[in-house]
């Protein structure tokens, strides 16, 4: 699972977040020695922290609260800690790994991350994890890590996430963005000490789309022939150069000399190419009659730029590319094509539809951001839909003006009964930003009502560190409206 995939490319076109707010990958992975392992690898995001100057070095501080637990809530691991790390000439994200023995079996992963230095930065998540079964004398692989690059540690050097001799960080966010057309992954396997007499291979291949689909098309396909002994580590290329941005999956498989499958594992990865994608509007030709090329040259820029709440995170690249030169021609392409997918059975309605909506959403919300669609409440509005309620409250001195928004359902995400609350701390007029949400893949912020009392510290439930709630007064009643309305 990823979580707050490529939000850095969110604030190109919305400013998403004017504070700090924790951004963290997770990655379990599960291998083989004397018997079954896991390994988490934790990368915090070091522009999502608070450095502080300590001893004259600037330092940062993430505490940790990480459980795993099987499917009866048993706790299999946990551990309690703090990562800390030094901003350099590169500020480099803070890494960190956790190893510990476990059966095979289906578990969850807590997290529970809080930004010592500024205590209302928090991120809450929980995340399925399925350890491989056990390698008992048969045959198996470990689950496939990606990585950015192939980079051989020195002789003797070692570092915590590195494995054989190699640095094995794993592909941040499992995305492969444009400076990143080749990429490595990291396989073990594992054979019966009889079958060394044998010959077997590792095939894999890239398919099409995020999720398993058995019609998936089969984008690459290479073998390696293993040597003949029962441990190998596997280092192998992966050219994405001619991929367009989407969501893909590597797939790895141990076979026989005669290709007969024994055993397969799968990581999903994303990959953004801005060229490719371009490459293929230029490729495609264009009917003169088709709706996009009724949009005013004028208006093509404000048309795309309206898109960014629904165009997949990947293809965010290639937006930007196009509103900063690309002709009139590929920009009615990129519309035509889009809204082609999406509502094939008659694409202009749907996008007359939708642009009559970001209009008024424009109308509606538009600040000193920019466009009422590039405000947090207009890419919320866009992207979700209109919310079946809104309570907005601006009359309670403990706080400065809120906005909650009600969802029955959310498409996008599938749930029920969601919540987002908005706050507008500088007081401009429509400057409200998303400070909670209940929301799948939004702003979860634990702390939220602290934030939004901070004018009445004295009143915070708890210490400055792990506090995240605010004595209950009359002045003080966004709980009870964000829970109960």
């Amino acid at each position: 699972m990823r979580y707050r995939i490529i939000l850095s490319l969110l604030t190109i076109f919305t400013m998403w977040f004017r504070v700090n707010a924790l951004n963290i990958d997770v990655n379990p992975y599960s291998f083989f020695a004397d018997k079954g392992y896991a390994e988490i690898h934790l990368r915090v995001e070091s522009g999502s922290v608070q450095f502080v100057e300590l001893n004259g070095i600037k330092q940062a501080s993430i505490e940790f609260v990480l459980m795993v637990r099987d499917v009866n809530g048993n706790v299999s691991y946990a551990d309690k800690f703090i990562l800390n790390g030094e901003i350099t000439k590169d500020q480099r994200d803070l890494i960190t790994v956790k190893r510990f023995y476990i059966q095979p079996g289906h578990y969850s992963i807590y997290l529970l991350a809080t930004d010592l230095h500024l205590p209302e930065n928090k991120l809450e998540l929980e995340t399925p994890f399925y350890v491989l079964e056990h390698w008992d004398g048969s045959r198996g692989l470990s689950d496939p890590i990606l990585v950015a690059d192939k980079i051989k540690l020195p002789e003797g050097q070692e570092s915590e996430t590195s494995r054989f001799g190699y640095l094995a960080e794993p592909l941040p966010y499992a995305y492969a963005d444009t400076m990143h057309h080749v990429i490595y992954f990291m396989l073990e396997v594992y054979l019966n000490p009889a079958d060394t007499a044998e010959t077997f291979f590792v095939n894999y291949t890239i398919s099409e789309k995020y999720k398993d689909n058995l019609n998936a098309k089969v984008l690459l396909s290479q073998y390696k022939k293993l040597e003949r002994r029962n441990f190998q580590f596997l280092i192998l290329p992966l050219s994405l150069k001619e991929l367009p941005s989407g969501q893909y999956h590597l797939t790895a498989h141990l076979l026989t000399k005669d290709k007969q499958k024994i055993t397969s594992r799968k990581h999903n990865f994303f990959k953004s190419n801005p060229l490719a994608d371009i490459a293929l509007l230029d490729m495609e030709t264009q009917d003169q009659k088709t709706f996009a090329n009724k949009i005013p040259d004028e208006e093509l820029d404000y048309v795309l730029k309206a898109h960014v709440p629904v165009v997949a995170n990947v293809q965010l690249p290639t937006l930007q590319t196009l509103i900063k030169g690309s002709s009139s021609a590929k920009k009615r392409k990129f519309i035509n094509q889009y809204w082609t997918i999406r509502a094939p059975e008659n694409p202009e309605i749907s996008f007359d539809q939708y642009m009559e909506v970001a209009r008024a959403v424009d109308k509606e919300y538009y600040s000193n951001v920019g466009y009422g669609f590039q405000t947090h409440r207009g890419y919320i509005f866009l992207k979700h839909g209109k919310p079946n309620n809104v309570l907005s409250i601006d009359n309670e001195p403990d706080s400065p003006p809120y906005e909650i928004w009600y969802y029955n359902k959310i498409m996008t995400t599938n749930q029920t009964n969601v919540r987002f609350l908005f706050w507008n701390e500088s007081l401009a007029h429509n400057d409200y930003w998303l400070l909670h949400s209940t929301c799948y893949g939004e702003r979860n912020n634990p702390a939220w009502e602290t934030q939004l009392y901070d004018s009445v510290p004295d009143d915070k439930i708890g210490n400055t560190v792990d506090g995240t709630e605010v004595k209950k007064g009359i002045n003080r009643q966004a709980k009870l409206y964000f829970n109960q309305f």
